[in-house]
């Protein structure tokens, strides 16, 4: 596994949009795919080239997709208080870009991986930020 950085981007003409995540079945999961900076925007020669880049930098790349739990797929849990809205970033989340507190963006480039990518579980609950209710 390539290099993982836990706890310890700038995004191109952004477009911001209520992002909504339903759920279709009582025993599907929504789960995340955090694209590793090899697979995001900068490629691997790119990345290998520039040993100046800062990783905090870079844009973070997710894309949404459901399993169902009885396939038992294999994922990360994370939890996450949302916390304030005052200061947030964009991500990039199916090709749209979403803003999150700078604390999740803070979480997500600390969990991302330089080779692979990661699974993470999302709960969704009322609390969340308007960006992303359903």
């Amino acid at each position: 596994m390539g290099h993982s950085r836990l706890p310890s981007a700038s995004a191109r003409h952004p477009s911001t949009t209520n992002f909504k995540i339903p759920y279709s079945a009582t025993n599907e999961l929504r789960l995340l795919r955090l694209l590793s900076l090899a697979s995001s925007n900068r490629t691997a020669a790119s990345a290998a080239s520039d040993d100046t880049q800062d990783y905090h930098d870079t844009e973070i790349v997710c894309e949404l997709f459901h399993a169902f739990a009885d396939d038992k797929p294999k994922y990360h849990a994370l939890s996450y208080t949302w916390g304030s809205a005052e200061g947030t970033e964009l991500i990039s989340l199916d090709g749209i870009q979403v803003p999150v507190t700078e604390n999740l963006a803070d979480a997500l480039k600390n969990i991302r991986d330089d080779h692979n990518n990661i699974v993470l579980w999302l709960v969704q609950h009322d609390s969340l930020p308007r960006s992303l209710r359903r």
